[in-house]
C-alpha cells in the first residue's frame, strides 16, 4: 500500500545505491569495460519476492510501494560534461522501481529525476552529482522537490432556481466523468463552480491512503442548503496495482479547520461504473482513497526510499530475465 510513502508537501527523498558490481544486461556508457562503475537505482519499497510461475505475469503489472499514485512516469537523466550519456534518459518502471546504469569512473555524472502526472506535467524533480572510482561503491540521496500544479478543468455557472450538473469532459483528465449534481434551491444565489486538478497542494497533509488525484471544487467553503451529489471516478487498474479492493474505496474531504482529511459520511462504491457516489454539504478538496491503516500515519514526514544494495541476490538486477 502506498501509505508507506510519508512525504511532506515540500519534498521527498529518492535513494540511489551506487554499487561497483556489474549487473547482468547493464546499460549506459560502456559495455562492461574493465573498471567500470555501475549505478543501481531504485525508488519505492522493494517489490515482493516472485511467486509461482503462473502468478508472475500478473505481479509484474503491480506498482512498487512508496510511489505516490498521481505519479505515472519517472525518468532518470544522466549527464557528464554537460552531455547525456548513451541511453539517457532512462525510464524507471513503476512495476519494479529500478534500473541500472553504467558510468565512466573518475568522471563527474549528474543524476536528475523527474516524476510526472498523467498529463506529462512534472510534479517532482531533483538532481545530484556523483564521481566514482573504478569499481567504486557509494550511496547518494537525491531530495526531490514537490511542484504545486493546479489545472482548472471545468467551470460552470449554476442558477439557484434550476440547479444543474457540473461534468468533467476531458479524456486526458484522471477524473474524466466526474459529476457534481446540484438540485434546485441548494444555493442562495447563482454560482460559478470550478473543478481543478491539484498536485502537491500547499499546507495540505498527505492522505496516506490516497489512490487518485486531488480535485479542488471551488469556491471552497461554499455550504449548500441541502446535500448535493458527487460522482467521483477512479482508476480500477491503478487501485488493483496498489493492492486495494474496490469495496474499500472512499471519497475523502479535506477539512481546513481541522487540518486533516475525513471520509465523506454518505457514499457508496459502484464497481460496474468505476465511480463512488457521495453526498456533499460543502465544497473543498476531495480525493479517493482506501480505508485508513490500523496505525495512523503522521501528516508531515519524510521517507528515505528503501534500497537493496546487494544486487547479487536481488532479481531486480538480473535484467536479462
Amino acid at each position: 500500500m502506498w501509505w508507506a510513502f510519508l512525504a511532506g508537501w515540500t519534498a521527498f527523498l529518492l535513494s540511489l545505491g551506487l554499487v561497483g558490481c556489474q549487473p547482468q544486461g547493464g546499460q549506459g556508457e560502456g559495455a562492461g569495460a574493465a573498471g567500470s562503475a555501475f549505478v543501481h537505482v531504485r525508488v519505492g519499497t522493494p517489490p515482493p519476492a516472485p511467486r509461482a510461475t503462473a502468478t508472475r505475469a500478473a505481479e509484474t503489472r503491480q506498482r512498487v510501494g512508496g510511489i505516490p499514485p498521481e505519479v505515472v512516469q519517472i525518468i532518470l537523466h544522466v549527464t557528464t560534461r554537460g552531455q547525456p550519456i548513451p541511453g539517457s534518459p532512462f525510464p524507471i518502471p513503476l512495476e519494479t522501481g529500478g534500473t541500472s546504469v553504467e558510468i565512466t569512473p573518475n568522471q563527474e555524472h549528474r543524476f536528475a529525476i523527474e516524476a510526472s502526472n498523467p498529463r506529462g506535467e512534472r510534479i517532482f524533480h531533483g538532481a545530484e552529482t556523483v564521481n566514482l572510482p573504478p569499481n567504486g561503491v557509494a550511496n547518494l540521496a537525491i531530495q526531490l522537490t514537490a511542484e504545486v500544479v493546479r489545472r482548472p478543468i471545468q467551470t460552470q455557472f449554476v442558477p439557484t432556481a434550476l440547479g444543474g450538473d457540473i461534468v468533467v469532459r476531458d479524456p486526458q483528465s484522471p477524473v474524466n466523468g466526474l459529476r457534481l449534481r446540484l438540485f434546485p434551491a441548494v444555493l442562495e444565489q447563482g454560482l460559478a463552480i470550478t473543478v481543478t486538478e491539484v498536485y502537491n497542494p500547499l499546507n495540505v497533509p498527505i492522505l496516506a491512503t490516497q489512490t487518485g488525484v486531488i480535485v479542488d471544487i471551488e469556491p471552497s467553503g461554499t455550504v449548500f442548503a441541502a446535500p448535493v451529489t458527487l460522482t467521483f471516478p477512479y482508476d480500477s487498474a491503478l487501485v488493483s496495482a496498489l493492492g486495494i479492493a474496490e469495496a474499500d474505496l472512499l471519497v475523502w474531504r479535506f477539512a481546513p479547520a481541522l487540518g486533516r482529511w475525513q471520509p465523506v459520511p454518505n457514499q457508496r462504491v459502484d464497481p460496474a461504473r468505476q465511480v463512488i457516489v457521495a453526498q456533499l454539504t460543502s465544497l473543498s478538496l476531495y480525493t479517493v482513497g482506501s480505508a485508513p491503516p490500523a496505525t495512523p500515519v503522521p501528516a508531515l514526514q519524510t521517507l528515505l526510499f528503501q534500497l537493496d544494495v546487494s544486487p547479487a541476490d536481488d532479481p531486480l538486477y538480473r535484467l536479462a530475465e
